[in-house]
């Protein structure tokens, strides 16, 4: 969620982490809190309740919301880009902030609470008359975001306030929005010596006060907030020997690393091993997320980069290390590791790490992502939401990393990626060439390509002047020569989308394609419309998996068929 994790000096790396679904706002949780790690156990879910909210929603997103798209946008340049829990935002390289998704808590900053699936400019003040600007950095949080001046200071909206609020006005090198927790890094006072860490409950705003977390007034470089616990990565002993990490917060999953589950008013070392020997060292970036934190650690040999370590929960394949265990959590139902673990494959080769609510995503050398943890949304990019294999909940999930697919037949690998941002469901990657690719959950429009539709392989961000894509349309229609009717989008939105042969044609196949995405059927044994499936009518009762999941008429009638064509594909005519 934060934008930026490290703010001193060469190590500077991009770790964005989670969002939880807006069903955990309130009400588990018997752990002690207070302002610097607020008792949120309600707001960060037990698995199991999430398996239900995950299933629920899994209903809903066959029925996708049809997202308001911007009128209009101006010609920008993006500069960097921060996914948050269901909204995304982009600082552009005049200083600006656009955001997009969901706006029900004002997070967008545009003084209305509708959501966009494009990016609409976060207003300068309360009556909306100009532009926010000047501004360094950003980082999208719950529903709230925040961001960091040219002058140092902090700035905030969201949380019911739905234009910018100063938090703080100076000295601030680096904030980091998360759930209910929200962290600065206070630029240090000597060269070399780290700054501090100053933390607030940003559910108060617009009336918030920063405090000192207790033996973290020095020493910081990076500082990563999840939704009830943060990570604060320390100085290096010597230039290139990398850091340590400290945490504090909620633990019940072992996010906090020490080898316990016991909640932590205080930063607590993060071990170096599952004996707890000693404190984890030889890290470079941190990232914090729902219930699991990854580290990055040093690279082996210049240029190599470095490898992910991770710990907490793993109940998804989030920490991805090619198992569901370690079990050493005090909650039962939960998979997890409360002390650190190699991720599978990626000892070394990576730059940069970004958890999300139950995935994690890296950054390789070469400039490729790749992604382990819960898939159910296509947040792996690996254009399937069935596949690799199935984890404690369910649901599709990879244990180990898997590249992120360059296009929807997944031809080939995404690559000239410069930072990745994970959020709750979906993430966001910032590409060499200033453009901005997310993929996965997209029912708030937090995909910003000006549809209501998840995408298990990225797609662009729609930030210029060609808000709907509708000119891409015409061009390509006149390039291939297609017969696309009512002028269906190109081939990035129009029917052919879930083709995998992308063959560019307005075909019965492709729409159902997309049907049978969205309903499995099981009682005959074969998947609808491979061979020798013959029995359309087995969708018998309305559920989850039968034909009406749309309209709730209680029938199979086409117009069920229709309104998913209908919500699925837009028409630029």
């Amino acid at each position: 969620m934060r934008l930026y994790n490290v703010a001193f000096g060469d190590r500077a790396r991009h770790a964005s982490p989670l969002r939880i679904p807006r069903a955990e706002c309130c009400g588990w949780g018997q752990e002690g809190g207070g302002i610097l790690a607020p008792n949120l156990e309600a707001r960060g879910m037990p698995a199991i309740l999430r398996a239900s909210v995950i299933a629920v929603v899994l209903v809903t997103a066959a029925i996708v919301w049809q997202v308001p798209a911007a009128t209009e946008a101006d010609d920008v340049t993006v500069a960097a880009v921060s996914a948050g829990e269901s909204h995304s935002c982009a600082l552009t390289t005049g200083g600006g902030v656009k955001c997009w998704g969901d706006n029900a808590a004002g997070q967008l900053g545009n003084g209305t609470t509708t959501a966009s699936s494009t990016p609409v400019d976060v207003c300068s003040d309360n009556g909306c008359s100009g532009s926010l600007s000047g501004i360094a950095t950003v980082s999208a949080g719950y529903d709230y975001t925040c961001a960091v001046t040219t002058g140092g200071g902090v700035t905030c909206w969201g949380y019911g306030t739905g234009t910018a609020v100063d938090v703080m006005a100076s000295g601030v090198a680096a904030v980091s929005a998360g759930g209910f927790l929200t962290c600065a890094l206070t630029t240090e006072q000597t060269p070399g010596a780290g700054g501090g860490v100053k933390c607030w409950d940003p559910t108060s705003f617009p009336s918030v006060t920063p405090i000192d977390v207790p033996g973290l007034t020095s020493g910081v470089v990076a500082v990563s907030t999840g939704v009830n616990y943060a990570c604060g990565l320390t100085t290096e002993p010597t230039p290139g020997a990398g850091g340590g990490v400290k945490c504090w917060g909620l633990n019940s999953t072992g996010q906090l690393g020490n080898g316990t589950n016991i909640y932590s008013s205080t930063p607590v070392d993060v071990c170096s091993d599952s004996g707890c020997t000693g404190s984890l060292s030889g890290v470079t970036a941190v990232s914090a997320a729902d219930h699991h934190t990854c580290a990055l650690t040093v690279e082996p040999t210049p240029g190599a980069g470095g490898g992910v370590k991770c710990w907490g929960d793993n109940s998804e394949g989030a920490l991805g290390n090619g198992t569901l265990g370690p079990q050493d959590c005090a909650i039962g139902f939960y998979n997890c590791s409360a002390t650190p673990v190699d991720v599978s494959g990626l000892g070394s080769g990576v730059v940069a790490i970004s958890a999300g609510l139950i995935h994690t995503c890296a950054l390789t050398t070469g400039g490729g992502v790749k992604c382990w943890g819960s898939n159910v949304f296509g947040q792996l990019g690996n254009s399937t939401i069935t596949e690799p294999e199935l984890c404690s909940l369910g649901f599709a999930c990879s244990t180990t990393p898997v590249d992120v697919c360059s296009n929807n037949g997944c031809s080939g690998s995404l690559s000239g990626i410069a930072t990745v941002s994970s959020g709750g469901l979906h993430i966001c990657a910032f590409t060499t060439d200033g453009g901005v690719k997310c993929w996965g959950y997209n029912i708030n429009g937090q995909l910003g390509n000006s549809t209501g539709m998840a995408s298990s392989t990225p797609v662009d961000l729609l930030i210029d002047s060609d808000v709907d894509g509708c000119q891409d349309v015409k061009e390509q229609q006149t390039a291939i020569g297609s017969e696309l009717s009512g002028g269906r989008r190109s081939p990035k939105y129009q029917w052919d989308y879930f083709n995998p042969t992308g063959d560019g044609e307005n075909r019965v196949d492709d729409v159902l394609a997309v049907v049978d995405q969205y309903y499995m059927d099981d009682s005959d044994g074969v998947p609808p419309f491979e061979p020798g499936y013959t029995q359309a009518t087995d969708r018998t009762l309305d559920g989850p998996n039968d034909w009406n999941t749309g309209p709730p008429n209680g029938l199979q009638r086409v117009d069920d068929i229709l309104n998913i064509v209908k919500q699925y594909f837009h028409d630029c005519a």
